[in-house]
């Protein structure tokens, strides 16, 4: 079973300067990952365009589409501010806005299946839009290759290419992201076909890239202060590569324990900023050890089934006795 524990930290107490310094990095990885994917959609959208005219009216009638659900949204918010109240549009406003979000719908599953019939059509052109994806996939590596040679960590590449991966599900083209400082994560991660991480080994501090002071023995058996008190230790993590080794040192709170025969598979340190406050956590990804079977005797088993309903009064769940 997978599991991800989260834990807050204080500011770094040592390699802060190298923490933002590799947040910057792994943000102008990610901006370029947007670039190569933005310019590998106005490729396919080109192509598809001159494909046919009825796939260029489509495209026509979406872009047309976009403008009248840009004008309603202006119009309902201009509606809300002049009433000040989250609900103050009218009822013309919020009809407006969903017919025009409901006309984009149809408009874009129109095209996919113009696309989708173009393709089983026309081998060719199939095989050319996958080309444009292949193309943007090498230039995307050979992006990758040039930020681990500036001392991009492999772990922090992984999670900008799955926020990519995330991005490119929807319609819209993925936009930058502006710098801030205090802002974005950096990632390890352990081979996959590898054993990863024994929660002891990291607590042993056996491990090059993620090391966690122990917690004293007992800490997690008296009140729930004393627990949070005694639980107060140090993680160090590594953001850069095997290379150049940079580590940054952070004071933790582990709320609670990680069974030890738990094994990491990632970790990630996030950081971000509420108004003028930064904070910091430390996000492991565990895999937990199977769970012993325990016998049942059917004569004394009870199965509990949760479900909500209105049956005169609130029924909640229904219970089944082994009998």
């Amino acid at each position: 079973m997978i599991r991800v524990y989260a834990f807050d930290c204080r500011p770094p107490t040592s390699g802060g300067d190298v923490l933002q310094a590799h947040l910057r990095l792994g943000h102008e990885f990610y901006n370029e990952l947007v670039a190569v994917e933005r310019a590998r959609r106005e490729q396919y959208n080109a192509m598809c365009d001159k494909r046919s005219p009825a796939l260029a009216d489509v495209a026509a009638q979406i872009e047309a589409c976009r403008g009248l659900l840009a004008d309603a949204r202006h119009q309902a918010g201009r509606e809300r501010v002049a009433a000040r109240s989250r609900r103050g549009a009218s009822d013309d406003s919020r009809q407006s806005v969903a017919g025009a979000k409901d006309d984009l719908t149809r408009l874009w599953e129109e095209r996919g299946a113009l696309i989708r019939r173009e393709k089983r059509s026309d081998p060719k052109f199939r095989s050319s839009l996958a080309g444009l994806d292949d193309a943007a996939a090498a230039r995307a590596k050979e992006v990758e290759r040039d930020f681990a040679a500036r001392g991009l960590y492999w772990g922090t590449s992984e999670l900008a290419y799955q926020a990519m991966e995330q991005a490119r599900k929807s319609r819209k083209p993925p936009h930058f992201r502006r710098w801030s400082e205090n802002l974005g994560s950096v990632g390890l991660r352990w081979p996959k076909r590898g054993p990863g991480l024994p929660v002891a080994d990291m607590f042993a501090g056996c491990d090059g890239r993620l090391r966690v002071d122990p917690v004293p023995p007992g800490t997690y058996e008296g009140t729930r202060g004393d627990q949070r008190r005694g639980a107060r230790t140090v993680a160090h993590v590594q953001v850069a590569a095997a290379a150049d080794p940079r580590w940054v040192s952070l004071p933790i709170v582990m709320h609670r324990e990680v069974p030890a025969g738990a094994v990491v598979r990632t970790a990630k340190l996030h950081a971000w900023r509420e108004a003028s406050h930064v904070y910091y956590q430390l996000q492991l990804t565990v895999l937990l050890p199977d769970a012993p079977m325990v016998p049942v005797r059917a004569e004394t088993a009870v199965g509990v089934d949760l479900g909500w309903r209105w049956q005169e009064s609130v029924r909640v769940a229904y219970v089944a006795r082994g009998d």
